[in-house]
């Protein structure tokens, strides 16, 4: 990740990291939006660390400290959630900007303003909560300036790539995911289904397939997850979910769908708006 195209992904969730670390800072009134001075910097970081560990659902903010005109955090990944160990750089700086994007749009993004102002980048240290991999991210203050956010139909688009990355997987002995994709008003799960002992028509009309569906869904949303954040956007979106099965042998197909308001409902029903 080495040109100012790649470093933009990570934008995002580096603001949202600041900004909703310095709203649990007390008693010191911060100056978003405007330049700050080293002393006042060098005071934030500090509160920044009277609230440390602070959890963020996908990962962790354990530590933050000053490298020159440089804000350094160091985050531990739950790799409960992020298959961290077996992601490319680019992949993973993606997901980072991704899954927070939502919540920088909710809050003030006047810390983007003072780190510019103030002539300050930031500096990013990655820890895996199980494998050993390591991972640092430079942001230059013009890397910065030149930071532009992504449109939720790009943010999709962004996941869905991701998540067609980490596949082929198996799911059980006769099936296996070996696509995602969006197909016009629908986010599209493919399952490979071997039909040596098992009947892919046994799929139709089968409630259960419906129901783990309609659990999977809530279970996603509800631990905010990278496929949760997806959707949650696929429900802001008007998008539906679509597994599709389809036999090895035969080739025949069976659809199981989630229309939007289905989406929507299971999101409610969860807590997630």
């Amino acid at each position: 990740m080495r040109n100012l195209k790649s470093f933009s992904f990570l934008f995002s969730i580096l603001l949202c990291t600041l900004i909703l670390s310095m709203s649990s800072c007390k008693n010191t009134p911060l100056k978003l939006g405007e330049k700050m001075s080293d002393s006042e910097i060098e005071q934030l970081v500090k509160e920044l660390n009277e609230n440390c560990p602070i959890d963020y659902k996908l990962f962790s903010a354990i530590r933050y400290k000053l490298d020159g005109k440089a804000i350094v955090i160091d985050y531990v990944v739950d790799e409960d959630k992020i298959e961290y160990a077996n992601l490319n750089d680019k992949t993973l700086l993606n997901i980072w900007r991704l899954c927070c994007l939502d919540e920088v749009s909710q809050n003030d993004k006047g810390i983007m303003k003072t780190l510019v102002l103030s002539g300050y980048g930031i500096k990013c240290q990655f820890n895996g909560s199980m494998s050993p991999k390591k991972m640092t991210l430079d942001v230059s203050n013009e890397m910065l300036k030149n930071n532009k956010a992504l449109t939720q139909d790009q943010i999709i688009d962004n996941l869905v790539e991701i998540t067609r990355n980490a596949l082929p997987k198996t799911v059980d002995r006769v099936t296996q995911i070996v696509d995602f994709k969006l197909e016009k008003d629908n986010i599209i799960y493919v399952y490979e289904i071997d039909e040596t002992d098992f009947d892919i028509s046994q799929i139709e009309n089968n409630s259960n397939y419906k129901d783990n569906g309609n659990f999977v869904i809530g279970n996603e949303l509800r631990n905010n997850t990278l496929t949760g954040v997806l959707y949650k956007l696929v429900a802001r979106s008007g998008r539906g979910v679509c597994h599709r099965y389809i036999g090895k042998k035969t080739g025949k197909t069976v659809d199981i769908q989630f229309s939007n308001s289905e989406i929507r409902q299971i999101a409610t029903a969860n807590g997630v708006n």
